[in-house]
């Protein structure tokens, strides 16, 4: 049975790329979208890793006591949310671009000093958030998240202003201070990956947009593939030389320890999904026999974040967190440890007669509103780069802790927004940065910046 249910997830994952692989050359979906990075993550956190596990009986800490009859309703629930996931959304393009289709779309032109300039600017209003907005009673928690978001924000306007003029010194060096500092400030007293991987993809995200979309596939490709795997070695690294010691230490000492790295248990690490998919089988198998069904936690824990746990001590617990502290009582493991239930395991938990159908709808929802919204605006980086704030999140939804991520992800787009458009105007009224005027036809201020006079080019469509 187990063999079967590898090959079968082995299909899945063929599927998945097949589907991701179609819409690019169609051009009914841009390569590069929170969609296709929200499935990345499901391929690496919940299929691939499946196969993985179950066929070299690499199982990790969540082991159900029957594998096979788990693997079976794992693949069937993975299936029904692959399947609402992809039907969600494309009932929701049509409603998008609807809505779009009936508002005048106006060129943007930036000068790429203003652009360079504001992402400079992301990284104090960054600093403000990470530590002294954190602390403001039931906003705290958001602006915490908030700090990360920027960091990639900055890094994308950096790379949006370098990539169409990249042997420019002058703007080679500000996106390559930009990107450093982001960077070197999520390595502050963080464990998490994610903040780091927002980055990384967010260069990825804006280079993307700015101007590699309009490229022949080829050369799009090579450029992906890359900047790709420059960002995937720094992510093994981290992966494997972080330690419970990096929440209490600074950025030098957690930057000087990928020294220790080890980039095969990095890579290892990746490749079994960090057993988030033996997770969600073992919580497949206690729902609801050894405990009961907890309806819709993971909405309920979106919904709660931003009240702080101080205000509400009884406020529920992340699943992530419940598990190994409640219910394995896993030993010689400090007091915050948590793994990731995997998205099929919040499902399993949260009632699937209910959560099964709502939960892949919801985020398809979202997930196709945010894409399209990209889609039909993709010259305008005050558009763009605040949605592609979120990515790292939905790369690691997959994984786990879903309603957390979900929450972290909408406070990075809606921030991200907010707060570019108030640095723009606050800039402006400082008179550091200028409004542009509508170009004339002899205009050539900014020829080296123009990419492309319509959305609809490159490998998408609006």
């Amino acid at each position: 049975m187990t063999t079967l249910v590898t090959l079968y997830l082995l299909l899945v994952a063929i599927v998945i790329v097949g589907i991701i692989v179609r819409d690019a050359f169609s051009g009914e979906e841009e390569l590069i979208s929170i969609r296709n990075f929200f499935l990345f993550g499901m391929l690496i956190f919940q299929v691939t890793s499946g196969a993985y596990l179950i066929a070299s009986n690499y199982w990790g800490e969540f082991v159900p006591s029957d594998v096979g009859s788990a693997s079976v309703t794992y693949s069937f629930y993975l299936t029904v949310f692959l399947v609402l996931f992809f039907a969600s959304g494309r009932v929701t393009t049509r409603f998008v671009d609807k809505l779009y289709g009936r508002r005048e779309r106006l060129p943007i032109r930036v000068a790429p000093y203003n652009t360079m300039l504001i992402a400079f600017a992301t990284i104090p209003a960054g600093l403000l958030c990470q530590f002294v907005f954190k602390y403001i009673p039931i906003i705290g928690p958001g602006m915490g998240y908030l700090a990360f978001g920027l960091y990639a924000v900055g890094a994308g306007l950096a790379t949006w202003t370098v990539v169409p003029r990249i042997y420019n010194p002058a703007y080679l060096l500000g996106a390559a201070a930009v990107i450093g500092m982001g960077m070197a400030l999520t390595f502050y007293e963080n464990f998490g990956r994610r903040d780091l991987l927002g980055i990384v993809v967010a260069i990825i995200w804006a280079a993307y947009y700015c101007r590699w979309r309009a490229m022949p596939v080829g050369k799009l490709l090579v450029r992906l593939v890359l900047l790709g795997a420059a960002g995937t070695v720094l992510l093994f690294a981290v992966t494997s030389a972080r330690s419970p010691e990096f929440r209490s230490r600074g950025i030098i000492e957690n930057v000087m320890s990928l020294r220790e790295a080890n980039l095969t248990d990095g890579f290892d690490d990746i490749l079994s999904g960090q057993a988030a998919p033996m997770a969600s089988m073992w919580l497949i198998e206690s729902r609801p026999d050894s405990k009961d069904y907890d309806t819709l936690h993971s909405a309920r824990m979106a919904l709660l974040m931003p009240i702080p746990r101080r205000v509400w001590p009884d406020k529920p617990l992340a699943l992530a967190l419940t598990m190994p502290q409640q219910e394995v009582h896993i030993a010689k493991r400090p007091d915050n440890y948590n793994i990731g239930p995997g998205i099929i395991g919040h499902i399993a938990n949260d009632n699937p007669l209910i959560a099964l159908w709502l939960y892949p709808i919801a985020i398809a929802v979202f997930v196709r509103f945010c894409d399209r919204t990209v889609a039909w605006f993709a010259d305008n980086p005050f558009v763009v780069l605040p949605i592609g704030a979120a990515v790292g999140q939905f790369i690691g939804m997959p994984r786990g802790e879903l309603g957390s991520f979900f929450f972290i992800g909408v406070v990075n787009i809606v921030g991200a927004f907010v707060i570019m458009i108030s640095l723009s105007v606050f800039l402006k009224t400082l008179g550091l940065i200028k409004a542009d005027a509508p170009l004339d036809d002899d205009d050539d201020r900014y020829a080296d910046y123009e990419e492309h006079p319509e959305s609809e080019a490159g490998h998408g469509h609006a």
